[in-house]
């Protein structure tokens, strides 16, 4: 029941914000102009307040508030203020000079008035400031020394009080040290910070408290390992945060810091962490610098008998051979020997990273299952050790080679698996694998909705990332071409092809046979010929990977049907179907034994037609794909008919009748009428086919 002139001032001083209204309100009953009518169970006014002086902002009325606490009192509350929003009691009764009986009254009173409340009896007793406006207002009314010095007394009394939760509580103690200007004190528990949010793949939080130590590392003297850690840690944390240019200053920076320090062990741990980051699939690829980094390392590890080092540089000499499109036996070579001196050592997670790339190099050796068991092994290392990012890199690992081996589902459940933990950690790089591999298993499926909603994705973290721009419009075309979308092909294969001097070089097959397909696909034959020829111009096909140029006589024997020349087509698909029966490189096999079929069919081998489209559609059926199911069986049809089987090429059209059903159903209504318009699905639908 306040009169209106006073209602109109709290309102005009306030204006509105209602903790200022509730301030401005504990200011009148803390001065006597409201009070409480028991009887009438109502706050009422005592007057009009005019006498009374109410301040502009919220920050001078509560310190107005806390300057008219007793003395006491006041120190209690400016006390608990440094210790944080929250406080223990324990801690404030080691920072005042009186007695449990007297604080305990004082902090009855800022209870009473409303300034903190109890927050918690167990584990232990602890109170909490009703607002943080209330605890920065109690902070300002400290000088400046004092703050200083009870900064320190609270981190002290946390390492007291709290000597088993030092890493639980090393945020908070960095900052009190830090405010202290114990910088020696605050580096250290920074450090700790960075480590267990590192450990536990905060990395945003890992950085801030990485940055934090290095300002103190400004201040203090620390040795080489030290810094060691700090430069190296905070880069690694970078660069899984996406930010690789802010890690490769990071990087250069220690380089500057071992010249000045003239430290050859601070100097080769920045070469080796540069020697990586322009090793690996990132923004700042450059095989040509990794090299030069690599051999610079090598040398200098060797001088300094760094055992450990050198097993890492060597692994990143393993990265520019395998991903430089360079010499993979040297990159195995290089593997193993770093995979020896890390096992001598008992060097893990360096056996991880090892294990991790071998898998890359023995796919491009065409071993199976050799990179079936070294990615056996990365796994096992990252689950062991909780490196969820690593983890994360070999299930992309283990969606290739089940991708390869053609275990489409297999593919897809591990996609699904490794999208959720890359997600829950913010690795875009690893979602965007995921993505890739989920994408390509769709269209395999031919799970059109499926796929594009995967490329949604794929394309929100492209804009966000600026990462593997290329992948998603081979992704796109690939799609496109798979259902006969030629109208949407175009642009893609035209800007696909634009791009082609940013290649990675074991894709480069891939796109280039992605774009001759469509040229093959829109009737321009000569210009497809051109692009095959460019496409095979430093590939060796004798010496080259399967795993990675399968696509491209794929593409070579369907411009040679394309063209008429049944004859080089048949010996093409003979060569590429013993290859791939050798290495294991079933995703490709379905496409590869009906177009064997079609071109025996061609040439009037009915019989040899016959079994290889048979074996064709097994292939397709062990793979569960469809993108090439419903082909095989139109053209197994077609050879029943030939045969005078009419009822048998009728079940065989139903079939295809079937997957074509399929593919309509999971598509959107512009790609459903692409697909249905193809002249071949035409007369399956029509029964001519």
């Amino acid at each position: 029941d306040l009169p209106a002139g006073l209602r109109n001032r709290i309102m005009e001083k306030s204006e509105g914000n209602p903790y200022f209204v509730e301030e401005v309100v504990r200011t009148l009953i803390d001065r006597g102009v409201v009070v409480r009518d028991e009887a009438a169970a109502c706050w009422q006014a005592t007057g009009e307040g005019e006498d009374l002086d109410i301040p502009g902002n919220l920050q001078s009325l509560l310190v107005a508030r806390i300057d008219r606490l007793a003395d006491e009192a006041r120190r209690t509350l400016q006390v608990a203020s440094v210790v944080g929003r929250s406080f223990y009691y324990r801690i404030v009764q080691r920072l005042v000079d009186f007695a449990a009986e007297e604080l305990d009254l004082y902090l009855l009173t800022l209870e009473r008035m409303q300034f903190i409340q109890e927050a918690a009896r167990l584990p232990e007793l602890e109170y909490l400031f009703r607002h943080t406006l209330t605890q920065e207002a109690a902070y300002s009314t400290i000088l400046l020394k004092e703050r200083r010095v009870y900064h320190r007394r609270v981190g002290e009394a946390l390492e007291a009080l709290y000597p088993d939760q030092r890493e639980e509580m090393a945020r908070s103690l960095a900052d009190h040290f830090f405010q202290a200007r114990d910088f020696g004190k605050a580096l250290k528990y920074y450090t700790l910070a960075g480590d267990a949010a590192f450990r536990l793949h905060a990395v945003a939080e890992a950085i801030a408290h990485y940055s934090q130590a290095m300002a103190c590392a400004q201040k203090v003297e620390l040795d080489d390992g030290q810094l060691i850690h700090l430069y190296t840690r905070l880069g690694r944390a970078f660069e899984l945060n996406n930010q690789f240019e802010a890690a490769l200053r990071n990087y250069q920076e220690m380089t500057g810091l071992a010249t000045e320090r003239k430290s050859d062990s601070l100097k080769l741990a920045s070469l080796s962490a540069q020697c990586i980051i322009r090793a690996t699939q990132t923004p700042l690829y450059d095989p040509p610098q990794a090299r030069a980094l690599a051999e610079q390392a090598l040398t200098l590890a060797r001088q300094l008998d760094d055992r450990a080092t050198e097993a890492k540089v060597l692994w990143g000499m393993l990265l520019v051979e395998a991903w430089g499109n360079g010499d993979n036996h040297k990159a195995l070579e290089y593997g193993l020997r770093s995979l020896e001196l890390a096992g001598e050592l008992g060097l893990r997670e360096q056996m991880g990273y090892t294990y991790t790339n071998l898998v890359n190099v023995y796919w491009n050796l065409d071993q199976l299952e050799a990179a079936r068991e070294a990615n056996r092994e990365a796994q096992a290392i990252w689950e062991e050790s909780g490196n969820l990012p690593m983890l994360a890199d070999a299930y992309s690992m283990k969606q290739n080679a089940l991708l390869f081996e053609g275990k489409i589902e297999t593919t897809l459940e591990i996609a699904h698996k490794s999208l959720q933990l890359s997600q829950s950690i913010g690795n875009a790089w690893n979602q965007l694998t995921a993505l890739h591999f989920m994408i390509h298993a769709y269209v395999e499926q031919v799970e059109v909705s499926g796929a594009i909603e995967a490329m949604g994705q794929y394309s929100r973290l492209v804009e966000e990332t600026g990462f593997f721009r290329i992948g998603g419009l081979a992704n796109r075309l690939w799609l496109y071409l798979s259902i006969g979308a030629l109208e949407e092909t175009g642009p893609l294969a035209d800007a696909l092809y634009e791009a082609r001097d940013q290649y990675i070089p074991f894709f480069r097959p891939w796109y280039m046979a992605l774009i001759v397909r469509e040229k093959i696909g829109r009737g321009s034959l000569e210009q497809a010929g051109r692009m095959l020829e460019e496409a095979y111009q430093g590939v060796d096909p004798d010496n080259s990977p399967i795993l990675y140029t399968g696509h491209l006589p794929l593409a070579e024997i369907h411009l040679s049907l394309a063209l008429q020349d049944p004859e080089r087509a048949l010996e093409r698909t003979g060569y590429l179907v013993e290859t791939i029966r050798r290495v294991g490189f079933r995703q490709i096999l379905p496409e590869a034994l009906w177009l064997h079929g079609k071109t025996q069919l061609a040439l009037n081998q009915r019989e040899q037609a016959r079994r290889n489209l048979k074996q064709a559609l097994v292939a397709s059926q062990v793979n569960g794909e469809r993108r090439v199911r419903w082909q095989i069986l139109s053209t197994l049809a077609r050879l029943e008919e030939h045969s005078g089987n009419a009822s048998g090429a009728q079940k065989l059209r139903e079939q295809a009748g079937e997957i074509i059903t399929f593919i309509a159903d999971h598509s959107p209504p512009d790609l459903r009428a692409a697909f249905l318009a193809l002249p071949e699905v035409r007369k399956l639908v029509d029964g001519k086919g």
